[in-house]
């Protein structure tokens, strides 16, 4: 039934990137809660990996937990970029019809 509704949306691939970039923020906002902190903020200090906040101490956490951080980070990025593009091409093609 969720397939036949999105089959049918008009600017499906906008309402699939929305999506996408729905999920990876509320990833990013999970990890950045369980571990305390963001890799936006983090640093790689020799074997150590730290995870930063804005206003707080860095907090040491695993290298799994960092490079997972920096991957939900990067996929949140792509996502948003990825969706500034489908919305963007579907303007200048709706332009171009009228």
């Amino acid at each position: 039934m969720l397939r036949d509704w999105l089959q049918h949306l008009p600017h499906r691939q906008a309402w699939y990137a929305g999506f996408v970039l729905l999920l990876a923020i509320v990833v990013l906002g999970f990890l950045q809660y369980l571990f305390g902190g963001s890799a936006e903020w983090g640093s790689v200090e020799g074997d150590h990996y730290f995870l930063g906040n804005k206003f707080g101490p860095p907090v040491e956490v695993s290298a799994f937990a960092y490079w997972l951080s920096v991957c939900a980070l990067w996929f949140a990025r792509l996502t948003a970029a990825w969706l500034f593009v489908v919305v963007l091409a579907y303007s200048v093609r709706r332009r171009r019809r009228s």
